[in-house]
């Protein structure tokens, strides 16, 4: 958590005090409040500047998705809680995440915990288990953070051990016969030092045939007061989870609604990982105007993945021949890949903060140092049959795809992992008319990659009265970055030969010079309107070689709250971006030289009176291909997978103003807007409203129930897709009960 320095003193020594006094952090009180009595609203976010900062006097959006709103909606993962924040949608079941047009960067690290990159970026893998709250930042933020996607980033704040014993046991279960079970006990074991633990295992089925899934997550945090001013934390998490591996349904002929939600074109796959991290926070106020914080953070995420990806839809049509196979009908063809994927990651970050007065203004400043590693080794092979593979290349080089792809029918998929020829090759040769297994492997790609960044960073956040602040920051990343790459040349694999490109072998190191500006005026108490410039850089890891990102930004915003616990804010944005990695098609990532995002988003969030609650956002925005040198046509279209606008409303009613006993319901509507399925906008996946209830009840303190009802009109819908040909849908009208028990 970033540590408490606000400009004026008083308030400074105040916030020490208590810290000190309750043997927490002042955002856990704050954070615990709000939960209690039902508040959606959280005012202090320290995503945006590093420092604990009135959301008010922050010049940029941050969306903070507190426990209860988590809560009061039910979600168990982070897609869930997405709808929660304006421009920002999920792609796929995985959980990759675009936000303002641009996807969060693996290897860049959208998602932060605690302020530190996390090693694992597979946000499926990410369980809620542990979270309390999440910050969404919108916008550039490489000044703080370094390389990154410029929409934003999202900071998951953990919980922290607290000054209570308590135990909260919780168990959850749906109509998809999906099970979980979530332990949260604390306990103070002496006036200095605390202990909390987060349990989750869950198991179960989903609305998608023959998909399902398990996980065991232990998650437990120590802290300990080392004297009136010093305080360290140390958390931990081993996250086992194990996922059914799934690529969507495909569209026929160009119709997406041929086949049912429920229809699993893939093999008997699986997608299985193994993340252990560690952190140790060290909080030191060293009096009244400065504190020192520093984070190490440590990470391994090790993962085997095995696939059947369909091909894209030209590939489909020249495989799937008539002259062939001598009949019309649909059939998807699919490759074969496995891969063992293993992450570390070391961060280090420390940061002096303090508040001064100089030149008739009061600064509150930041310094920092920063240091983070990567390593990838990514060792991934092509399954095939190299008999057969042999065998048709030699009698035709245009037949050799079928030795290395299989295909099954859509309408009644089977046997997906045997691959079956086309009914004339039998009449060239008997042999051809068996069938055949993978049974042989080819290396697809070996890449080992260590990206090294070194960054010294400052920022001033001047208070000439107030009406008037002015952020300035800047930071100085040196990256250093090796590969070693060899990759399968997919060109001459599939046209008979076995064949590698060169291997690339990189070892650079670059400086980047990263600026942020922001002018903010208070003209009242209760409202902010801002504008900032800043720039973003990353480096995107395409195929075999490294490209460097550059972004630029610019925003224009206004923040109001309406009421002491409700408050709203615009922001119009644009963002310029060079180099864009499209993952579309994943066996041959492309890039897109230029991708500018323009539009706004609003928000209202927090309590209307004392029954009422409520969540509300939208966005209207534009990511427009503005220059593709591969691919010229796509030139002035959408990027894949981005609606133009979209929005959520999640409003609660409390029917007892004490929140601690009684009835609550809630009501959610989620839209979606029409979304290009790839970057050469063929067609678009359709827009969709959902419709969600909860309906919630606490018995006494210990005892509550709730049960949430999701999409209550059974509207069919898609929830991102990779190409025309692995579309992922949407689950259909479902039922999820949950029991509290609090000890």
């Amino acid at each position: 958590m970033g540590l408490v320095l606000l400009f004026s003193k008083s308030v400074i020594a105040q916030a020490v005090d208590e810290s000190i006094k309750t043997d927490t952090d002042i955002e856990k009180i704050t954070v615990v409040s709000r939960i209690l009595s039902g508040e959606f609203r959280d005012d202090f976010a320290d995503s945006a500047t590093k420092t604990y900062t009135y959301n008010l006097d922050i010049p940029q959006p941050v969306d903070v998705i507190n426990q209860a709103l988590i809560e009061s909606q039910g979600s168990l993962e982070l897609s869930d809680v997405y709808r929660n924040s304006a421009s920002v949608n999920v792609s796929d079941p995985l959980g990759h995440t675009n936000i303002r047009g641009f996807r969060l960067n693996e290897n860049s690290g959208g998602i932060l915990k605690n302020g530190l990159r996390d090693v694992s970026q597979g946000f499926a893998f990410q369980p809620l288990a542990n979270i309390e709250k999440i910050e969404v930042l919108k916008g550039v933020s490489s000044a703080l953070y370094g390389r990154g996607e410029p929409g934003g980033i999202v900071n998951l704040i953990t919980k922290k051990p607290l000054a209570k014993n308590f135990t909260e046991i919780s168990v959850t279960a749906d109509s998809d016969s999906m099970y979980q079970l979530n332990l949260d006990t604390n306990a103070k074991l002496s006036d200095k030092l605390l202990f909390r633990l987060n349990v989750q295992f869950d198991e179960g089925d989903s609305f998608r045939d023959v998909a399902n899934r398990n996980r065991l997550f232990i998650a437990p945090a120590l802290s300990y007061q080392i004297n009136d001013s010093q305080k360290l934390t140390v958390e931990a998490e081993f996250n086992d989870f194990k996922q059914t591996r799934d690529q969507g349904i495909a569209a026929i002929d160009g119709d997406i609604y041929a086949l049912p939600k429920e229809t699993f074109l893939g093999g008997n796959t699986d997608v299985e990982t193994q993340i252990t991290t560690f952190q140790a926070t060290h909080a030191w106020f060293i009096n009244n105007d400065w504190a020192l914080n520093t984070k190490f953070r440590i990470g391994k995420d090790d993962t085997e993945d095995a696939l059947f990806n369909p091909l894209e839809e030209t590939l489909q049509g020249a495989l799937n021949s008539p002259t062939l196979f001598l009949d019309d009908e649909a059939r998807i063809y699919r490759t074969f890949t496995s891969a063992d994927d293993v992450k570390d990651e070391i961060n280090l970050d420390i940061n002096l903060t303090g508040a001064i007065k100089a030149f008739g203004a009061e600064h509150q400043l930041l310094f920092g140092l920063n240091t983070n590693t990567r390593k990838i080794d990514r060792q991934s092979q092509f399954n095939y049959n190299a008999q057969l593979y042999s065998v048709l290349s030699s009698v035709n080089p245009a037949l050799a795809p079928y030795g290395l792809t299989s295909f099954v029918d859509p309408y009644d998929p089977q046997d997906a992992e045997i691959i079956t020829l086309p009914t004339a090759l039998g009449f060239i040769d008997p042999f051809f008319n068996q069938q055949f297994e993978f049974s042989d492997q080819v290396s697809f790609e070996s890449v080992k990659s260590e990206i090294t960044t070194t960054g010294i960073y400052f920022q001033d956040q001047i208070k000439f009265n107030d009406h008037w602040q002015l952020v300035l920051g800047a930071r100085y990343d040196e990256n250093t970055y090796e590969l070693d790459s060899t990759r399968l040349n997919l060109v001459q694999f599939f046209g008979g030969q076995i064949a590698t490109d060169p291997t690339v072998t990189t070892d650079q190191t670059e400086g980047e010079l990263v600026p942020k500006a922001a002018l903010l005026y208070s003209p009242k108490d209760n409202m902010s309107l801002y504008a900032s410039y800043g720039r973003q850089y990353d480096l995107a890891l395409v195929a075999s070689e490294v490209r460097p990102t550059e972004s630029e930004a610019i925003e224009l915003g206004y923040k109001w709250d309406v009421t002491e616990d409700l408050s709203a804010s615009f922001a119009y944005f644009n963002i310029e971006k060079t180099n864009i990695v499209d993952t579309g098609n994943l066996l041959e990532p492309d890039v897109v030289d230029e991708v500018v995002s323009e539009g706004f988003e609003v928000s209202l969030l927090g309590r209307i009176n004392p029954n009422w609650v409520i969540s509300a956002n939208y966005s209207d925005f534009d990511a427009e291909i503005t220059e593709d040198l591969n691919n010229r046509d796509n030139e002035g279209n959408r990027s894949r997978g981005t609606p133009t606008n979209s929005g959520s409303v999640w409003v609660q009613y409390q029917a007892n103003e004490d929140s601690d006993r009684g009835l609550s319901l809630a009501l959610g509507v989620n839209y979606v807007g029409a979304r290009p399925v790839d970057n050469a906008n063929t067609f678009e996946l359709p827009s969709y409203t959902l419709l969600d209830s909860t309906i919630s009840y606490r018995m006494s303190e210990q005892l509550s129930v709730r049960v949430l009802l999701e999409n209550l009109t059974d509207r069919e819908w898609f929830r991102g897709s990779f190409n025309s040909q692995s579309i992922f849908t949407g689950n259909g009208r479902r039922a999820r009960f949950t029991v509290d028990y609090l000890f």
